[in-house]
């Protein structure tokens, strides 16, 4: 042997050659200090293997399993039932990080990220990918303010975490951002967060570039918004101009950057949307059977104009509701309205066809309520406030006016 160990460290390499550490590692161990020539010799003298070179940390094989399974069904994967959902995010150009986020927060999706992502990818295939502009800005010139939901952090005050703000400015030359959180959220911390910021990276930027959020924005607008008074003589001050984002889909979350109502006239009523996502917001009941004009806004007030011929009458023809109506016409007792059923009353019979809104031959609950609703409706011009949800058949009309309207496609608004 190079080497006469002790045997204490004799007892050593042998315990750790039995371990299945390699001669290497048995050199390089502080404790033991003994070269990989002095070990593989004491460990060849004690019948201990040794690895041989090139086989370190390699594990035995494994195992031949006991039986050969012939099926090859693979099993289906947990973003087949969402499958329709995930191509109509695909189509709006969002990625598989917020398809997965809107089908967990929305669907009840159980399954994991990955799932998603590899799902995604065999929807996509080898498409190219879209070109992006790149925003060149000079240094000093523009900064961007996000604000949004932070952490849980521990207040000092009570030793209870809270949930904080976050706000983040982020310079558009260099891209260095300043990221702080605060308890609390109202335009003065607003400011403040604003004034921090810019001692943070040792000046003012000449425009800011911002959400629109209640502490900075009053009234989003797409050409005109209105800014917060204590936020807009701050930045006054440091000689800045705020720059809200426009009303845009963003790619990545496919919702608008601000509330956007979609105001649609119909048959009876007048409903408005979400424009992002789809959601009803608002409508007005009452209205006659035939929207006359596309709504006009000035401001939050929105005019528009339903004519229909015999819709001039101030009192609204009653009609029974379904149940009444069954008890009258429903000859052989089965709840539903067959057209021979109504041969007491000829004007229902000859209009059975219009009424039976799915064509299966019978009036239901829905058709009738349909039908109601269209003997009850009146010619009118109305001015209504929007904003908000709900029925605003009785609360947000301004005003309106039944008789003497034109039967024309629009009307004009004069200032």
């Amino acid at each position: 042997m190079s080497n006469v160990l002790s045997e204490e460290k004799k007892k050593q390499v042998i315990v750790l050659g039995q371990l299945g550490w390699s001669l290497r590692r048995i050199e390089i161990e502080k404790t033991t200090g003994i070269r990989r020539e002095t070990a593989a010799a004491y460990l060849k003298a004690a019948e201990n293997p040794v690895r041989p070179p090139g086989g370190w940390g390699k594990r035995e094989p494994a195992k031949p399993a006991n039986g050969v399974t012939t099926d090859s069904t693979v099993a289906a994967s947990s973003c087949e039932p969402y499958r329709e959902l995930i191509e109509q995010g695909l189509m709006r150009g969002r990625n598989a990080m917020s398809i997965w986020q809107e089908l967990v927060d929305q669907h009840g999706f159980a399954g994991a990220y990955e799932s998603v992502k590899r799902f995604v990818e065999k929807q996509r295939g080898t498409q190219n990918q879209e070109a992006c502009a790149v925003i060149i800005t000079e240094p000093g010139e523009e900064a961007q303010v996000d604000y949004g939901t932070g952490p849980l952090v521990r207040d000092p005050r009570t030793g209870k975490y809270r949930r904080t703000r976050l706000f983040v400015m982020t310079l558009g030359f260099s891209r260095k951002c300043v990221r702080l959180l605060s308890f609390q959220s109202s335009a003065r911390v607003w400011g403040e967060l604003h004034e921090t910021a810019f001692w943070r990276i040792g000046g003012s930027p000449k425009v800011v570039v911002l959400d629109n959020l209640r502490e900075g924005v009053l009234t989003p607008d797409i050409y005109d918004a209105a800014i917060n008074p204590l936020y807009r003589d701050l930045l006054l001050h440091y000689n800045v101009v705020a720059m809200p984002c426009p009303s845009a889909l963003a790619k990545n979350t496919g919702k608008l950057a601000w509330k956007v109502e979609l105001i649609v006239p119909g048959a009876d009523q007048m409903t408005a949307y979400d424009a992002g996502t789809g959601e009803k917001l608002w409508w007005i009941r009452g209205l006659s059977w035939q929207p006359k004009s596309a709504p006009i806004v000035d401001g939050d007030i929105v005019y528009a104009h339903w004519w229909e011929s015999g819709g001039e009458s101030e009192q609204p023809t009653e009609t029974p509701d379904y149940a009444a109506t069954l008890a009258k016409f429903d000859a052989n007792q089965d709840s539903k309205l067959a057209e021979a059923e109504f041969a007491s009353d000829p004007r229902l019979q000859r209009s059975f066809r219009e009424l039976d809104l799915d064509s299966d031959g019978f009036l239901n609950a829905r058709d009738w309520d349909f039908y109601r609703a269209k003997r009850a409706s009146r010619n009118r011009l109305i001015a209504v406030r929007h904003g908000g949800r709900g029925d605003f058949t009785h609360s947000n009309v301004i005003w309106s006016m039944r008789k003497f309207l034109p039967n024309v496609p629009s009307p004009l608004l004069y200032p």
